[in-house]
């Protein structure tokens, strides 16, 4: 059955220094900020050359009903990164929005020597408090960089810092160091990053941790850390409803999982792994409800902007993506382009192909020729066969040969190119060999 006040139960007697919030999209949802949903279903309207692939790209992302939200976000700005949008302006969408009460509750917790850390990217905690020290780059998660400094710990990068000669708010670009992590590879390299795993991991030996408006629905870094992590200290979990309900982490196991895949499958792994979870529980509750009761527990007195509920505008989605599409899919062919890459990245590259050969005749250049060669070719090695592979071969060597003469800006795609030639000799060896025949004649 529920039990009352969990979140005093979890913190009577423990004092700011010794709790740390991991917070997630759920604290910055009322800003206006689309949640991963709305931002993939919109994107793939745009970039879709057709109705065809649109249900095409929506039934491989598992949903038959319409709900695109199994692509994985950081998949689609993988691709969308890769062929039309080098720098994600997509992610401005993310650069907008006001300070919620949520904020406002987080920014009066860290600075009271609770450790907050977030997976969001946006700038909304550091514009309530210009005070707080924002560590966003690797070398900030040093164990010497003392945790009980009042501090913003952002664990996925930032979109945008402030600039140390203006004091304004700066957009990063992906190569600079701490940018914005939210694609495949940023994501691994955050995974493997030794000081982040190591920073994470003294916060939970340290602390007691509570998580509010992170899913954990994400498999790559966070929610594996907490998987793996021994759990010293107890976990207060506080997923958003507008109804108030109280489990132990016990009772919370037997919960569909269907409602909470993310902890069904931490709770799953940490009940494997013997991990005591006595003292942990699960609060369905309001968010900002949630935080202040988590103030008041530590006696810290929140702003007023923190203690009034109010409607906050709703980002216009639909018009910022009119707006990018205009820039960075003006055409068909970059339609076809999206579309073939993005359906072979699902899975489904003979299917890619069809939409990479017509990008191929529609290219008005050189360079996007070059392009379109190179997906194609590496969709001709995902489909395995001998007949796709010796293609792909075959553009990719022309590929190779047309971006020669195009300057410097073509190095990075006649280096793809060198890749796929170089794997498709492998497989077309070790096809040749598995069917008897002499790979040298």
């Amino acid at each position: 059955m529920p039990r009352p006040d969990a979140v005093g139960r979890f913190l009577k007697g423990i004092p700011p220094h010794s709790i740390a919030v991991l917070c997630g999209a759920g604290v910055s949802y009322p800003s206006g900020l689309p949640t991963a949903r709305p931002f993939i279903e919109g994107v793939l309207r745009h970039l879709s050359a057709d109705t065809r692939s649109l249900d095409l790209l929506q039934a491989r992302s598992g949903n038959e009903g319409g709900d695109v939200a199994a692509l994985r976000f950081e998949g689609l700005l993988s691709v969308l990164q890769r062929v039309v949008d080098p720098d994600l302006d997509v992610l401005s969408v993310y650069g907008g929005g006001v300070p919620n009460p949520n904020h406002y509750c987080l920014a009066a917790l860290a600075r009271k020597g609770v450790a907050v850390l977030t997976t969001n990217g946006d700038s909304l905690i550091e514009q309530v408090d210009s005070r707080l020290k924002v560590k966003f780059k690797s070398d900030h998660f040093r164990l010497r960089q003392s945790s009980s400094r009042p501090a913003l710990w952002k664990l996925h990068g930032t979109l945008s810092a402030v600039d140390s000669g203006t004091q304004t708010f700066r957009r990063l670009k992906p190569e600079e160091e701490g940018s914005l992590v939210f694609t495949l590879g940023t994501i691994s390299q955050v995974r493997h990053d030794p000081r982040k795993r190591k920073f994470f991991d003294a916060i939970l030996y340290q602390r007691r941790l509570v998580v509010i408006g992170y899913s954990a629905a994400d498999d790559f870094d966070i929610s594996r850390w907490l998987a793996d992590a021994c759990l010293r200290n107890p976990v207060l979990w506080i997923q958003h409803s507008v109804s108030e309900t109280q489990f132990s982490f016990k009772e919370a196991k037997e919960l569909p999982a269907g409602r909470h895949p993310g902890l069904s499958r931490l709770l799953a792994h940490w009940v494997r792994s013997g991990a005591d979870l006595s003292k942990s529980s699960l609060v369905l509750t309001e968010t900002l409800s949630a935080l202040r009761q988590v103030a008041a527990q530590l006696r810290i007195v929140l702003p007023d902007k923190a203690e009034g509920v109010r409607p906050l505008p709703s980002a216009d989605l639909a018009s910022f993506l009119e707006r990018w599409a205009r820039g960075s899919l003006p055409d068909r062919w970059h339609k076809l382009m999206m579309t073939g890459a993005l359906l072979s990245h699902l899975g489904l590259p003979a299917l890619g192909q069809q939409y990479l050969e017509g990008a191929v005749k529609l290219a008005a250049n050189g360079g996007q020729r070059v392009k379109a060669l190179v997906l194609l070719a590496e969709a001709g090695l995902a489909v395995g066969d001998r007949a796709s592979v010796t293609t792909s071969a075959r553009n990719s060597e022309t590929a190779i040969q047309l971006a020669a003469g195009l300057g410097a800006t073509h190095r990075p795609w006649i280096r793809w190119a060198q890749l796929v030639r170089a794997k498709s000799a492998s497989m077309l060896s070790e096809l040749l060999e598995m069917c008897g025949v002499d790979g040298q004649r």
